[in-house]
């Protein structure tokens, strides 16, 4: 891919989110954070918006929940 053709952060990020339950048809119900939607969450181990683009590999989740269940957790404490 040329560089010209990377997406940003941002655009990933929304390709992700909005862009997936839009594609699905599912934007109703996912995709935002907004009352009445569904909130799946993943607690990433570091901040992908603001990190060096070559540590995005490292990034893993601490915790994850799916359906209102933590299905993932490795937060200690």
């Amino acid at each position: 891919m040329a560089p010209s053709q990377k997406l940003t952060r941002e655009e990933a990020l929304r390709a992700a989110t909005v862009g997936g339950a839009y594609l699905t048809f599912e934007e109703d119900d996912k995709g935002t954070i907004e009352l009445g939607k569904l909130a799946d969450i993943a607690v990433l181990s570091d901040g992908v918006m603001n990190i060096g683009e070559d540590c995005i590999k490292n990034i893993s989740s601490d915790l994850t929940i799916v359906g209102g269940k933590i299905v993932h957790n490795s937060i200690t404490g």
